[in-house]
């Protein structure tokens, strides 16, 4: 029953999105968008999502976040979260800090918690932007929807 949920609410999000075919003032007031000369995925560097809720009133959240890293023994530190902006995306900037000594390059999963406290009922980005080095600015890594609600189903 929730997949069938999840389902029609994607569908009815998609059916607001997308105008109907024969819906001719939308065409003659849209403007093409400008076509992009390139596209690339971003670089999967949040592997997955786990939340956490802490018994409290009222409850407070936290998301483990399992981020991809070249070597092992790198340590991750929360720089920075911010609360919900008008759109509902969540900020959250990450450093990574490289291992001392020598280490095999494989890619190794390393956990960190980013505590994102009380969140009101909605839909929100969690916007994950991170760095390998303090003294370079933080960029995009990944992108995940959350959905924060009282009963399931809602």
């Amino acid at each position: 029953m929730r997949a069938w949920n999840i389902v029609a609410s994607l569908l009815l999000s998609f059916a607001v999105l997308v105008p109907a075919a024969n819906d001719q003032d939308t065409k003659k007031t849209r403007k093409p968008p400008k076509g992009a000369k390139h596209l690339m995925q971003l670089e999967n560097w949040v592997r997955s999502v786990k939340i956490e809720t802490m018994e409290s009133a009222p409850p407070q959240f936290a998301a483990i976040l399992s981020v991809a890293m070249p070597t092992p023994g790198w340590k991750l530190k929360v720089d920075k979260v911010q609360k919900p902006d008008a759109q509902g995306r969540i900020r959250v900037s990450i450093t990574g800090t490289r291992p001392k000594g020598g280490w095999p390059q494989v890619i190794t999963n390393t956990k960190i918690r980013v505590p994102l406290g009380h969140v009101p009922k909605g839909r929100y980005l969690l916007d994950v932007f991170g760095r390998y080095d303090a003294t370079k600015p933080h960029r995009r890594k990944g992108v995940t929807l959350l959905h924060a609600f009282d009963k399931w189903g809602e």
